[in-house]
């Protein structure tokens, strides 16, 4: 087999797994910033932008689903985008046709042609959907009509290489999106309060470094940390008949949070 024919079987796989992947991406983050009424279009948009290996536009521009959109779906000049990935495996079949089935050229023919009439439809999940679709069609062809030698080898080397890359992208914008939503500002409000809460019951000052790490991150022992100071059932009796000065920390109670014997509980 010559190089050029398998480089271009190697990118039929890639572009035909990348607009699938793409499609699936932009399906789910522009549902999440239509349900999610906390989420940071801009600063979601740009993190999108960013994992996708696209420019970001100044800072003073604001960034939405629309500029998104054009930049990563609508695009037919740039093979990161999902028309543009369409349009660069048509012209990956037409360079390898001897090779590749009449079925397998056909279907890209074909989403290349359609192309166009599915392009910024007023719902943009229509068009996801349809590049879904599409995908699922040449990869059914592929794995139905071509025979198990080099041709099928290098179309499914490309596939399987865009598929882990585009998994890793999938996973930074994971990464770069953090805790949002109402979950999120639940967490955000309860961290809070346990920082009100363990400064006025330390006097404003965390009594120790167990209980400063419970305050500043706000995890779920921030409630204990507030009753870490108060005296137990065991400290009690013992101060009944304790004759020495009195010490900072009550006996039965350690530095961190909650009682260190089962005495206390």
């Amino acid at each position: 087999m010559l190089s050029r024919i398998a480089e271009s079987l190697f990118w039929i796989g890639r572009y035909v797994e990348r607009s699938d992947d793409t499609a699936r991406l932009l399906d789910v983050h522009l549902q999440i910033l239509l349900e999610d009424p906390w989420a940071e279009v801009d600063l979601a948009c740009r993190s999108l932008l960013s994992v996708m290996d696209r420019p970001n536009p100044p800072q003073d521009v604001a960034i939405g689903r629309v500029e998104v959109l054009d930049v990563l779906a609508y695009d037919r000049f740039s093979p990161s985008s999902i028309a543009g990935a369409l349009v660069a495996a048509r012209e990956n079949a037409r360079r390898a046709r001897e090779v590749i089935s009449t079925e397998l050229w056909e279907s890209l023919n074909a989403t290349w042609n359609q192309l166009p009439s599915h392009m910024r439809p007023a719902r943009p999940h229509d068009y996801f959907t349809w590049v879904r679709e599409r995908a699922a069609v040449v990869a059914g062809i592929i794995d139905a009509t071509i025979s198990r030698d080099d041709t099928w080898a290098f179309l499914v080397l490309g596939r399987s290489i865009e598929r882990a890359d585009m998994t890793a992208r999938l996973l930074t914008t994971r990464a770069l999106a953090g805790t949002g939503g109402p979950a999120g500002r639940r967490c955000c409000a309860r961290a809070a309060r346990t920082r009100r809460s363990c400064a006025r019951t330390a006097g404003s000052r965390p009594t120790s470094v167990r209980q400063a790490s419970c305050c500043s991150t706000g995890c779920s022992r921030g409630r204990s940390c507030t009753r870490s100071t108060r005296p137990t059932r065991a400290s009690r009796r013992s101060s009944r008949w304790s004759t020495g000065p009195a010490s900072t920390t009550p006996a039965g109670t350690s530095a961190w949070c909650g009682p260190t014997s089962s005495t206390g509980r």
